[in-house]
């Protein structure tokens, strides 16, 4: 579930029906709460139901003052209302599953004395016995200075009401990501001032199930404040995509050209695989681009050329839409060959079948291992320098395609591709490790990865050791 809440500033305008249209655009939340519309009555409900939400339950705004909206689509869940008051509203939300949260979205009084009362009147205690408390909005309060900036005074005032009521309810403050203040104020002949008005508080036991969720601080429109968005299951953290060959890339006309000009024949074999991933994923930023993008665009452009076609026929026009029908094919092809090699069905069906040999091999005690040198089909040790050569090209061409890159990226088709010019050195880097040199210790790395064997994907995977 994704939730927002925002202090608007104004919902009358164009430009907050701008602003709320493209924060809706980029997360989808399932419930989006606003604060200090300055409307109410019938002006509120006819901008409600024009903002794309099937309910909504609101707090009147006392002229321009205050006011609370929060809409919401049920979809897998049902809201009931628990309690509303002039600075916030607290609703249950019942899950399909079975799981109730309660949620409440906060507008604080800017004003000392009436937040005073809000401490007091809001808590997490309540009579359907529900554990699991989230609540979130404008607080208008920080918790200590370093939460503010262009303020004179280090002791801000209602800082210690505010921290002794997260103490008393054992509140949990999820932070953010992004910019530090959620409300700014600047301008020509007004002094510049911050602070971290806007955040999101959660009990224990809603943090202890909920151990990925994080708050965004979007940038900020029409409003001086940012929206919160509240993520509950968190988002997929990818950091640093390593270097993966695609095969796709072998169908581009500039390929043997990119690993021509990047390959030294005087440098080591492992020097030019480094070098050769810098400029394989140079050129793929630069031109051989996104498979997916670039198709896209060419079944727009193939769409308009087909639409003038229908009115006019030309040869210029007829041309282009050959000439992108070639192209589309060639792009398609590329995806055909990206997916399987996403795929990997046949590494998964071996792996598979091998799993005894895994297990039987970690077993076996090795202090060290070496390879001196080869047999034939015979038995024989071959030493020959030129019939090594020929066996180490017989074993790249034996190789089945389609196979996981090791752990510097390459594929099998890379070097069966590419083997005119990096072939020379491939064999040479061979038949050094077979004279019983030492081998790097790149050869040796390789990636894990565990599947569980179940059709469905687990919340809990049971591992089990073997004696």
């Amino acid at each position: 579930m994704i939730i927002i809440t925002w202090n608007c500033h104004g919902a009358a305008s164009s430009t907050f029906r701008n602003a709320f249209q493209e924060y809706k655009r980029l997360y989808h939340p399932n419930i989006f709460c606003l604060v200090e519309p300055h409307i109410s009555g019938e002006a509120a409900d006819e901008v409600c139901g024009l903002l794309g939400y099937e309910n909504w339950i609101r707090v009147e705004a006392v002229g321009f003052s205050g006011g609370i909206w929060l809409l919401w689509s049920e979809d897998g869940f049902r809201i009931e209302l628990v309690v509303t008051d002039p600075q916030f509203i607290t609703v249950a939300i019942n899950f399909s599953t079975g799981e109730k949260w309660l949620f409440s979205v906060v507008y604080a009084s800017p004003d000392i004395y009436l937040r005073r009362k809000f401490w007091q009147s809001l808590s997490g205690e309540n009579s359907l016995s529900i554990s699991k408390w989230i609540v979130a909005g404008d607080f208008n309060s920080v918790v200590d200075s370093s939460e503010q900036s262009g303020y004179s005074s280090s002791n801000p005032p209602g800082a210690h009401d505010f921290s002794d009521w997260i103490f008393k309810y054992s509140l949990i403050d999820l932070g953010f990501v992004g910019s530090g203040f959620t409300w700014q104020r600047s301008g020509e002949n007004v002094p510049y001032q911050a602070a971290r008005l806007d955040r999101c508080f959660v009990s224990t036991d809603w943090r202890l199930d909920y151990v990925d969720a994080i708050v965004e601080h979007p940038p900020k429109l029409h409003s001086d404040h940012v929206p919160i968005v509240i993520r509950c299951q968190g988002v997929l953290a990818f950091g640093v995509c390593p270097f993966r060959f695609l095969t796709a890339w072998t169908l581009h006309a500039q390929f043997d050209q990119v690993v021509a000009c990047s390959w030294d024949p005087n440098r080591s074999l492992i020097h030019n695989l480094s070098t050769l991933k810098i400029q394989l994923g140079e050129w793929n930023r630069t031109q051989f681009g996104n498979i997916f993008a670039n198709k896209r665009r060419l079944l727009r452009r193939l769409g308009g050329v087909q639409r003038d076609l229908a009115e006019s026929r030309t040869r210029s026009l007829v041309k282009l839409e050959f000439k992108l029908k070639r192209k589309l094919e060639e792009i398609l092809r590329q995806e055909e060959i990206y997916w399987f090699q996403k795929s990997k069905e046949e590494w998964i069906a071996n792996g598979e079948r091998n799993t005894h040999f895994y297990h039987l091999a970690a077993t076996i005690k090795r202090k060290k291992f070496c390879i001196s040198a080869l047999k034939n089909d015979l038995g024989e040790v071959v030493t020959d320098p030129s019939v090594l050569k020929e066996e180490v090209k017989l074993a790249l061409d034996q190789m089945a395609s389609g196979k996981a890159a090791g752990d510097d990226g390459f594929t099998v088709e890379f070097y069966k591709k590419a083997w005119p010019i990096v072939g020379t050195q491939v064999i040479d880097f061979v038949l050094f490790c077979l004279q019983g040199n030492e081998l790097p210790s790149m050869i040796n790395e390789t990636v894990l990865v565990l599947i569980p064997k179940v059709t469905t994907s687990p919340y809990f995977i049971n591992w089990t050791r073997a004696e």
